[in-house]
């Protein structure tokens, strides 16, 4: 005999939170607290946690720099296809986000900014393990960094005070798990090869740089002695 909800919803709520540790009580049918199912909501995971701009700015500079020298590579163009596909049918990839994309799309967001974007998100997730430890966190940080892109909208709230005029705060509406996780399941799906081999590139150029680098070191490095008095440099390196 199926229990009815009137019952086993109590039933529910008096039990604590199913984080270890947690002690407040579960929020309605759900397992979690409202604070940790707000997270779950929001970042795909309990422990999820907000990563602003400035976290994924000079990720975001040194993907810029990449692509501007590989502009004309066949990997870069098809990303940029990709993208204006996403862009161009959101309905199509991510119809929870079809209207946050499309706003997008009319304050002149292009196929680059959204490209840049979750490619610095991606790169810090690669440089940061332990800040999106796992493809949930990683799809909601895509999604939330790509919808972001254009100045989120604002709601204002009138409060009633019991004295003097009501205060007036300002809630800026942020995008939903839904809509997150649908842009960022498309941009992870379709792109994550893509921004790994960007990785390991970056990484290649990274070991010649030092390598260049090293030579030059031991070229200057090189000791002196002098022969008929001139001096000439001779080819072993200083310890």
């Amino acid at each position: 005999m199926t229990t009815p909800p009137s019952v086993w919803r109590p039933r529910n709520k008096a039990r604590p939170c199913a984080i270890t540790g947690c002690h407040r009580r579960r929020r309605h049918t759900s397992k979690f607290c409202r604070p940790h199912e707000r997270r779950v909501y929001l970042y795909g995971h309990h422990a999820g946690r907000y990563i602003s701009k400035q976290d994924i700015a000079s990720y975001r500079r040194k993907l810029s720099s990449f692509l501007d020298r590989y502009a004309e590579t066949p990997q870069v163009t098809t990303a940029l296809g990709v993208v204006e596909e996403l862009l161009r049918s959101p309905s199509s990839h991510a119809s929870n986000a079809s209207s946050r994309l499309s706003a997008l799309v009319s304050d002149g967001v292009s196929a680059r900014d959204v490209l840049e974007v979750a490619g610095a998100v991606w790169m810090y997730s690669w440089s940061r393990r332990g800040a999106l430890p796992d493809d949930a966190r990683l799809t909601y940080q895509l999604g939330y960094s790509v919808l972001s892109l254009r100045p989120l909208p604002q709601r204002a709230r009138h409060r009633p005070a019991p004295w003097g005029q009501p205060t007036e705060t300002v809630k800026t509406i942020t995008p939903g798990g839904p809509a997150r996780r649908a842009v960022g399941e498309f941009l992870r799906t379709r792109l994550g090869i893509f921004y790994t081999r960007v990785i390991e590139a970056l990484a290649a150029e990274s070991k010649l740089v030092t390598a260049r680098q090293e030579d030059e070191r031991q070229t200057l490095a090189a000791a002196f002695e002098t022969v008929n008095g001139y001096v000439e440099r001779t080819s072993k390196h200083a310890d």
